[in-house]
């Protein structure tokens, strides 16, 4: 069996090796001169912002432990329910930003409701913030089946591939 080398698409359609994927990806050991921004959707999940926002503040200490990486997450939701939320937390805010939406995608809702709120919910905003290379990735909690949907219409899939993996 012969190994094939994987490319990965970008927004901009560019193909990028496996290794810069993994220089990306590997924060133990790459140093990173320029900043890494994260979207991140602060209504998923069944908890909301409190869970999520929690989460993030774990990760940025684990990031800030193993890595010279620079990170700035832009949270898409409730500005008011983020702000709450991340107030608790200044070392979290001060390396955050907010993105405000009223529509939700939430874990009730069918992949194709997701689908018609694409370019003005919180899941679409925040992958639509990758095609556009505003941010680098999307970390959410919400509805895997909206999740998937709106990331495949949105971001497409890689050359080859015809269904998302989960």
């Amino acid at each position: 069996m012969t190994k094939r080398r994987v490319s990965l698409l970008s927004p901009r359609k560019k193909h990028f090796p496996v290794s810069y994927v993994d220089s990306v990806l590997n924060l133990e050991t790459q140093s990173f001169p320029e900043i890494k921004y994260v979207a991140i959707d602060a209504m998923g999940g069944d908890f909301g912002p409190a869970v999520v926002i929690e989460g993030v503040r774990l990760a940025s200490l684990q990031i800030k432990k193993q890595s010279t990486a620079n990170v700035h997450f832009v949270f898409f939701g409730n500005q008011a329910a983020i702000e709450e939320q991340l107030n608790k937390h200044p070392n979290l805010l001060a390396i955050s930003s907010i993105v405000h939406t009223d529509i939700f995608v939430t874990n009730e809702m069918k992949p194709i409701d997701a689908l018609r709120h694409k370019d003005d919910s919180n899941l679409g905003m925040a992958l639509n913030s990758v095609a556009r290379g505003d941010t680098h990735a999307v970390v959410s909690a919400a509805n895997t089946g909206a999740y998937v949907t709106l990331a495949k219409v949105i971001l497409g899939t890689l050359p080859g591939i015809d269904r998302p993996a989960i």
